[in-house]
This record gives C-alpha cells, sequence and structure tokens, in this order.
C-alpha cells in the first residue's frame, strides 16, 4: 500500500491529510504481457504484425523466404521500424509516414543455402516501441541425385535387349565407336553447384559394378547442373590398341571421382556393353 499526502490550508482548514490505498499511479505506457504485439500510450497505438512465406519450405537449396506483414497506427505519425531476426543480424532502420490512421504494407526477405531454422520480427523504434510477433521458419534442403538417363553406343540405345550380356560385340584396337549419353540431374532434388566429372570406361570384369575402371576412354568436366536439367554429350571413342584379346565391358559414370554428396549414391552408372577384343584384319 502507498499513502499520498496532501497539505491544504485555508478557511480555517489546517490540513487535510488524504490516505489512498492501491496499485502506484502510472503515467507511461502500461506493462506488456509476454507476446503482446500491441503498445498504446496516451496518444497513440502501434500494431505490428509479420508472417513468413513459406513457414516451412523442403527443397534445392539456395532458396529465399519472404517476409510480409503490416504496422497499424491509430493516429497519423512517421513510424520508424527495422527487421530482426535470430541470427542478430544488425538491419538498416526504415521509414513510414501515416498521414492519417491506418495500416501499410511492410516486407523483407533471408535467402539461406542450407537446412536452417529461424525467426523474422518487426521492431517498431518510434514513435512508441513495440515489437511483432515472431515469423517462425523451417529449411530443408534437398539433394541433388545424379544419373545416367541414355545411353547409346552407335547410334542404337543399350540395353539387356539390344545389348544381350551373353553376345558381345566385336571391337578392334584403335576403332572409333560413336558414343551418345545423356546425364540428368533428378527433379525435386538439390541443384548441383560444383563441378563434377562424367566418364566412359572399359572393364574386364563383369558384372562391371558402378565404380571407375582402370581404363577410362573419355571424360568430361560440367561445371553444375540444376534439379531437373539434362545434359547431352556425343563423342567418338578410340579404343585403345593395348587391350587384350578378352571380353570388356563399356558403360558410362556420371560423378565418377565421388564429388557430389547425393541422396542416392549408387545410382550413377548406365547398363553396360558387352565386347570382345579382337586383331584387327
Amino acid at each position: 500500500m502507498k499513502k499520498v499526502r496532501f497539505f491544504i490550508t485555508g478557511l480555517g482548514l489546517v490540513g487535510l491529510i488524504v490516505f489512498l490505498a492501491g496499485a502506484p499511479w502510472s503515467y507511461g505506457a502500461p506493462a506488456k504481457a509476454p507476446g503482446d504485439t500491441e503498445l498504446m500510450m496516451p496518444s497513440i497505438i502501434i500494431k505490428a504484425t509479420l508472417n513468413a512465406i513459406p513457414p516451412s519450405y523442403s527443397g534445392p537449396c539456395r532458396t529465399t523466404i519472404t517476409f510480409k506483414g503490416t504496422i497499424s497506427v491509430s493516429k497519423p505519425a512517421v513510424v520508424k521500424y527495422k527487421f530482426i531476426r535470430n541470427d542478430g543480424a544488425d538491419l538498416p532502420v526504415q521509414t513510414l509516414t501515416f498521414s492519417a490512421a491506418g495500416s501499410k504494407p511492410v516486407s523483407t526477405t533471408w535467402t539461406l543455402g542450407s537446412d536452417y531454422t529461424g525467426w523474422v520480427a518487426i521492431k517498431v523504434i518510434s514513435p512508441v516501441a513495440v515489437e511483432s510477433n515472431k515469423a517462425n521458419f523451417s529449411i530443408r534442403c534437398t539433394l541433388p541425385n545424379l544419373s545416367v538417363i541414355s545411353f547409346k553406343y552407335e547410334g542404337r540405345l543399350v540395353n539387356a535387349a539390344n545389348f544381350p550380356p551373353d553376345r558381345p560385340l566385336n571391337i578392334s584396337m584403335d576403332d572409333l565407336k560413336s558414343i551418345e549419353l545423356t546425364i540428368q540431374n533428378a527433379p525435386g532434388g538439390g541443384d548441383v553447384t560444383e563441378s563434377f566429372s562424367v566418364g566412359l570406361y572399359l572393364s574386364s570384369t563383369y558384372p562391371p559394378g558402378c565404380r571407375p575402371a582402370p581404363i577410362k576412354l573419355w571424360s568430361e568436366t560440367v561445371p553444375g547442373l540444376r534439379a531437373g536439367e539434362s545434359l547431352r554429350f556425343s563423342i567418338r571413342v578410340l579404343i585403345p590398341s593395348t587391350l587384350a584379346y578378352i571380353n570388356y565391358w563399356m558403360y558410362p559414370m556420371v560423378d565418377d571421382t565421388n564429388r557430389i554428396v547425393e541422396s542416392v549414391e549408387d545410382g550413377n552408372c548406365y547398363t553396360a556393353v558387352p565386347l570382345r577384343s579382337v586383331p584387327r584384319h
């Protein structure tokens, strides 16, 4: 309890003591409960709200989250505000001029390239201090998935029907063979932003497995590949003059140096062409 004493003189009245009981008097802003987004002053009310679009993202990265909100005032005012973030970034102060009571939109963006969870809020600096709700958001980056989606040997699509494993084709030293192959980064995954290589190999082991073989016939470096994009190569390869007269299997491999982290690491090869090295006649 707080007592306030007043002294009044005049008309024979020596004094009057008035006791007032109750909460303290306050001429400032009333206390805000946690989570309140509205601050009331004797002359103005300011309110701020903010939303993340989208609040939850899963897909290729880098990606940008947009934050849209409003600042509302109860009378004409010049409002200074800034966006604040969970990472403590020092963002610039901005100004809105209201010629009458009402609301105005505000927005900002945040671009990220990895998994992340955070928030952004509006902080009104003047004419009164108030903060909006925290616009929470989360990002889950999906990984790329590189593969060889087409492989043609001498114009024919490589598959078990066209090239049965038990019926190898004859090749001779120094032959030139026409090869077409197409690689793809699967839709819905992440972009490949680093360079990687594609190779064409000969293996004397069957099945050759999805790994580089000692005999590399051709290689190309690709600077990167966005999700959903594909790239086609048309090449002519020379059969080495050092081959033994045995069976071989020719196959392409994407990311053959295993440089790119992928969602599926064992899908980088294609069906092999069965070949037999024979002397040139």
